[in-house]
């Protein structure tokens, strides 16, 4: 059973999730492009939980930011998220501002 990823690295994710919701519409490419990540990631299974009730429920992505400690999962963040804005075909306002305000 998996013991989990650090809390840095497991707020990145739920940062990453946070983003599929900032322009306040969840499409299917979206949602695979999280699960196609997260099924190859070692959570918990309390942190797989958190995880599919953050698909579920939105959260605020600067309050899940604010919760990496580590350079390489900010690095990782800003990647995945443009990697998510743009799995969509259309890269949102809301999601560029985002971006912007946390760089």
């Amino acid at each position: 059973m998996p013991l989990g990823i650090s809390e840095s690295r497991f707020y990145m994710w739920r940062a990453v999730v946070a983003m599929i919701h900032a322009d306040g519409v969840v499409t299917p490419h979206e949602l695979a492009f999280i699960n196609d990540y997260v099924n190859d990631i070692e959570l918990s299974h309390a942190q797989m939980d958190i995880i599919k009730q953050d698909l579920q429920t939105p959260q605020d992505v600067y309050e899940m930011f604010a919760h990496l400690d580590n350079n390489e999962d900010k690095k990782d963040f800003f990647a995945l998220a443009r990697a998510l804005s743009w799995c969509d075909g259309d890269f949102a306002q809301q999601e560029a501002h985002i971006i912007e305000r946390l760089e």
